[in-house]
């Protein structure tokens, strides 16, 4: 069994989590936008000081949601573990964020007659990555990035979509079929869930070589005006 340090940040939250030998044992987790740079890093100070943990002894993995997801978040989350696990000590997790959505629907319990789980993350120009796993959580197909127009023509009847898209765009449907919608916001603890088995399973990742998937491109909020000429400098 294992010590693993759990980051997510591919979303709105902005969390960190501690599981021992397969136990969630505490999670600093906050809610909000433009917070992940201030906070996140406190929190894991927060948390291993009052674990009285030690990075490198005591410590087994770190472990991050590697996306999709935005830009920011993720990106934050990521220098985060790789700083942590510089030397490649402790191990490295990177842990699928559309599995971990589909693991945080399971959890939910919701009573619905479907056959899979199809977690969705939004991205930009009206596309979204989705993925598809059964009821065990078994990966049943790779993820694709989609325009949204053609998101009623993956779903069946007997799927079920969840994840963040509805919060953003307007669900498309037609006149034979509905698409049943749950929003799953995602939390550390299901990131450390995964993180737990991929550790017994060897499932580590070197930091250094380690690219996360971006939901959403950098946009600059600041554009550059042209240069019209330049001044020859001696």
């Amino acid at each position: 069994m294992a010590t693993i340090l759990t980051i997510e940040s591919s979303g709105s939250t902005c969390g960190v989590g501690l599981i021992v030998d397969g136990i969630y044992k505490q999670e600093y987790s906050i809610e909000g936008g433009n917070i992940h740079d201030r906070l996140l890093a406190d929190s894991v100070r927060k948390i291993i000081s009052e674990n009285e943990l030690q990075l490198k002894s005591s410590i087994d993995a770190v472990a991050v949601s590697a996306g999709p997801g935005s830009f920011t978040g993720i990106r934050i989350g990521a220098c985060v573990a790789k700083g942590l696990c510089y030397g490649n000590e402790p191990k490295f997790i990177a842990v699928p964020t559309l599995k971990a959505i589909a693991k945080a629907f399971i959890d939910m319990k919701i009573q619905i007659n479907n056959d899979y789980i199809r977690p969705i993350v939004a991205s930009v120009n009206n596309t979204a990555f989705i993925s598809k796993f059964d009821n065990n959580l078994n990966e049943q197909s790779e993820i694709e990035l989609i325009d949204l127009k053609n998101l009623a023509a993956k779903i069946s009847n007997s799927d079920v979509l969840c994840g963040n898209i509805g919060e953003i765009f307007e669900l498309p449907h037609n006149n034979n079929k509905s698409i049943n919608f749950y929003p799953v916001n995602l939390s550390p603890k299901h990131i450390a869930i995964l993180a737990n088995e991929m550790y017994g399973q060897g499932l580590f990742t070197n930091p250094e070589e380690f690219k996360p998937i971006y939901a959403q491109d950098f946009v600059p909020k600041i554009k550059l005006q042209k240069i019209k000429s330049v001044d020859k400098i001696t």
